[in-house]
């Protein structure tokens, strides 16, 4: 598996993207890729396996830490740990803290295994409350919980949620 770019596969990439992500946790898929040509602070790939597209990843690199946004493999492809030959390989490439959002554990089953998948790739769960902003004045915050590897938190809590809140989110405090 390799990450490629996610403009070699948009149609795929946007596909995936809108049938993994409710609405409340993405932007608008072509606002995805505008960001992917104009911020170069944001990474937008296409996982490929075999020469097809297998999955997406979204990542910022910010001050301290890089941040995964979304990270999803193609449904009929799971169960065959490509996702965590992903996250593994990404982790590879960033010798920095990474710092991703994943619902709390009392969100039910679905929630409390894929922290368990982040665990067991190197990701710790800090139980501070966290709330994501919305992506539009249209639509909710989220609440959410991060997870980082590095030990960097509690300790870069307040940190870790200004930069995403101004440089991911826009949200001036």
């Amino acid at each position: 598996m390799d990450f490629v770019s996610a403009l070699d596969y948009r149609d795929s990439f946007t596909n995936l993207y809108l049938a993994a992500f409710p609405p409340e946790e993405r932007r608008d898929a072509d606002a995805v890729f505008d960001m992917a040509r104009s911020r170069p602070e944001f990474a937008c790939h296409a996982l490929r396996l075999d020469g097809a597209f297998a999955g997406l990843l979204t990542a910022w690199h910010l001050e301290g830490f890089d941040y995964v946004e979304h990270f999803a493999v193609e449904p009929h492809l799971r169960g065959r740990n490509l996702g965590g030959d992903a996250i593994d390989a990404f982790l590879a490439l960033h010798d920095r803290p990474v710092v991703l959002e994943v619902e709390p554990p009392h969100a039910g089953e679905m929630a409390r295994r894929r922290i368990g998948f982040y665990e067991r790739h190197g990701f710790e769960l800090c139980r501070l409350p966290y709330v994501q902003p919305p992506y539009s004045p249209a639509l909710p915050p989220v609440e959410l919980r991060l997870m980082a590897t590095g030990g960097i938190l509690p300790a870069m809590f307040g940190h870790v949620c200004r930069r995403l809140r101004a440089d991911v989110y826009g949200v001036s405090d």
